[in-house]
């Protein structure tokens, strides 16, 4: 199970880091402002351009990369927990 938990937790790492190194920019948490139909997007004092659609599908996978973080994190801190209750009923 930790193989599988660690698994995805890279996958969406990586996916993460190829959409940012891709677009140069990540629309979340940042947000952007809407300009003549384009998103500015502010990274490292300049503005980077992004369409709606690009906008959005990147906001959206960078609220997705943190749910799937947040709820594997829980998950693994369940299973730490699950596994110390088994210890203290076995009496060890």
């Amino acid at each position: 199970m930790a193989t599988l938990v660690r698994n995805v937790n890279v996958v969406n790492f990586l996916a993460y880091l190829a959409h940012r190194f891709h677009d140069g920019v990540g629309a979340f948490p940042s947000g952007g402002r809407l300009v003549d139909g384009q998103y500015l997007i502010a990274s490292n004092g300049r503005e980077i351009a992004l369409s709606p659609g690009a906008y959005w599908f990147s906001y959206l996978h960078g609220v997705v990369f943190f749910l799937v973080l947040l709820a594997t994190a829980a998950f693994v801190a369940w299973l730490v927990r699950q596994q110390r209750l088994l210890e203290l009923n076995r009496g060890e």
